[in-house]
């Protein structure tokens, strides 16, 4: 395993492809670490980071990885927090902030915190970095991916009355959600695949929070959609695009499309009579997701 490590480690900038984005997202990824390589040095992140760059030096077994944190992880925020006060944190995030917030929770021993794994950030989206090469060879008890879908996505499409957002906004808690995307999905099989192609054996999870609750959701790479996204994402890897693919979708581009059109459908069925959630339409969109996607959707309302 020692070998594989070194080369993951080294080829960062394919890890951050786990998440499916367009050729302009991968140039700025590329340029923005290039320039963090280029000015960085080891004691500036050891004076900018250091709190969380005491913590990694208790989660991390390999020089390697600290190595690389280094580099690639300059002057991140970092709360030595329990997995509950930094869910109350970004709860708070939810309907305080314009940008989705991307963080990680790592849990090892007496050893527990959030950092934030933001990448690209604007204020219609957000991006995260990927971790789990950094995080291979450590004997990890959790590690939990969690990201924000602010109200704001709701008062900027104007899926609600002001009213109901500034009550939202005020109590902090609201009956309308927004699901998890098509890319949060993907993204989770993506690393997947990878964690199943490196022998890593850890739990792996993954949670969006949103106005209405906390969806953690999962997938079964055994679905027979999942295995036909797995074979496309693993011939893309492999060949690339021809010059005439590169003007078609392959099987997962056209997949992640229809998943993504179908969750904005069952979304809507929240908001068309203002119901919001309820156990009805909770339950049948639980019962969809699983059969026609191997997706596993758990939901805890505030």
């Amino acid at each position: 395993m020692s070998g594989a490590k070194g080369k993951n480690l080294t080829n960062f900038v394919e890890i951050l492809r786990l998440r499916p984005q367009n050729d302009d997202y991968f140039n700025i990824i590329n340029a923005i670490i290039m320039a963090e390589e280029e000015k960085l040095s080891r004691r500036e992140f050891l004076k900018t980071g250091l709190a969380g760059g005491a913590f990694f030096a208790e989660i991390f077994s390999s020089k390697r990885a600290l190595a690389e944190l280094e580099k690639l992880l300059p002057a991140r925020e970092f709360f030595n927090e329990t997995f509950a006060q930094g869910l109350d944190r970004l709860r708070t995030a939810v309907f305080e902030e314009k940008q989705e917030r991307f963080f990680a929770y790592v849990k090892k021993n007496k050893t527990e915190g959030w950092l934030n794994i933001e990448g690209v950030m604007m204020e219609d989206m957000g991006q995260s970095i990927d971790l789990l090469p950094l995080l291979e060879d450590a004997k990890i008890e959790m590690m939990h991916f969690v990201h924000t879908h602010p109200i704001l996505m709701a008062e900027k499409k104007k899926l609600l009355p002001p009213e109901t957002i500034q009550e939202a906004k005020r109590d902090k808690k609201t009956k309308f959600p927004f699901l998890p995307s098509s890319a949060d999905i993907l993204t989770l099989l993506r690393q997947k695949i990878f964690m199943k192609e490196q022998g890593m054996r850890y739990q792996l999870k993954h949670s969006v929070l949103d106005p209405a609750g906390i969806w953690e959701y999962d997938v079964d790479p055994s679905h027979p959609k999942m295995e036909e996204i797995t074979k496309s994402l693993q011939y893309e890897k492999k060949r690339g695009k021809t010059d005439e693919e590169l003007l078609i979708a392959l099987p997962h581009e056209t997949m992640e499309f229809v998943l993504d059109l179908q969750l904005k459908d069952k979304q809507e069925k929240f908001y068309s009579n203002s119901a919001g959630v309820t156990e009805h339409e909770l339950k049948a969109l639980q019962e969809w997701a699983k059969k026609e996607w191997g997706i596993i959707l758990t939901f805890t309302p505030y």
